[in-house]
């Protein structure tokens, strides 16, 4: 269990003086479950029940008196800035950067940037653009333009991606489920 929000004298001094030594006998503390020396387990044992307890969230031992203020910094949720959904402090960043309906993301097309709910209504009609393709002077669907390169103007060389034309690439198109 980890110690925090020992910024006391008293309380920083009954903890850190007591710990275990290589050359002494230790003993585990009942309370906070640290290894301590034998000769001060008793003094630290009395000191860690009346001072520290363990949150009921995240198991560290913290100081009493500081209980709402760990629970305030470290587990009240926190509203995302972009759709206003609570998450608890370490689960914010990662939905803000990775799951928020209303983040940023670019768009495979164009890249244009688009909220990610918009996403899919963007990519649509994008997708559905057309483009010259300079190597056979053809129009072909942006949605389209991996997989017709791949037919009109790749060829498999031992594994190898060699781009010369061949019009034989079916067994590599079906391995990856796409066509024209």
């Amino acid at each position: 269990m980890v110690m925090k929000g020992m910024g006391d004298d008293q309380e920083e001094a009954s903890s850190s003086s007591i710990a275990c030594s290589s050359t002494s006998g230790c003993g585990a503390c009942d309370h906070c479950g640290r290894q301590i020396s034998l000769a001060n387990l008793e003094l630290h044992a009395m000191h860690c029940k009346r001072y520290l307890e363990s949150c009921k969230l995240c198991g560290d031992m913290i100081p009493r008196r500081r209980a709402q203020e760990h629970y305030q910094s470290e587990h009240a949720p926190l509203k995302c800035s972009l759709c206003a959904e609570a998450f608890e402090p370490p689960l914010l960043a990662k939905h803000e950067k990775e799951q928020c309906p209303r983040r940023m993301v670019a768009c495979s097309f164009c890249s244009f940037p688009v909220h990610a709910v918009d996403l899919a209504g963007h990519a649509e009609p994008c997708g559905n653009r057309t483009e010259l393709c300079i190597a056979c002077n053809k129009y072909v669907r942006l949605r389209d333009k991996i997989a017709h390169d791949l037919q009109h103007h790749t060829r498999i060389n031992h594994g190898q991606l060699d781009h010369s034309t061949v019009d034989d690439v079916e067994p590599f198109l079906k391995k990856l489920k796409v066509g024209c």
